[in-house]
């Protein structure tokens, strides 16, 4: 099939695209859950936590599948129970999340990563 960009260099890319960009994303979100942890319960800062260190492993690319296991687990828990939602987001940002962590959990963390795929 005729693809306008190169073959080479988009599926070796690709993956580390996704990584970083899940990763970001949920850094920014942990971390402004954990700024107004005073009124949270000690099981919802441990979570909050769980992601922030999450999302450091997805952006450096260190246990990339490990970190995209625990990130669609979570993901898919914060979508079947409403009440752990955060505020702002709706269900198509946790299915996309979740699709994103599934696929770096398959797929490996990508070019510029510290992990060895497994």
């Amino acid at each position: 099939m005729l693809n306008i960009f190169p073959e080479f260099l988009i599926p070796f890319l690709a993956p580390t695209i996704l990584r970083i960009g899940v990763g970001a994303t949920l850094f920014l979100d942990s971390s402004a859950d954990l700024r107004k942890y005073s009124k949270k319960k000690p099981v919802e800062i441990g979570t909050s936590a769980l992601l922030l260190i999450a999302s450091i492993l997805l952006i450096i690319g260190l246990a990339t599948q490990l970190a995209a296991l625990y990130i669609f687990i979570d993901t898919i828990v914060r979508l079947v129970k409403s009440k752990h939602r955060r505020k702002g987001r709706s269900r198509a940002f946790y299915i996309l999340l979740a699709v994103a962590s599934l696929s770096l959990f398959v797929s490996g963390a990508g070019a510029i990563a510290i992990d060895i795929p497994l």
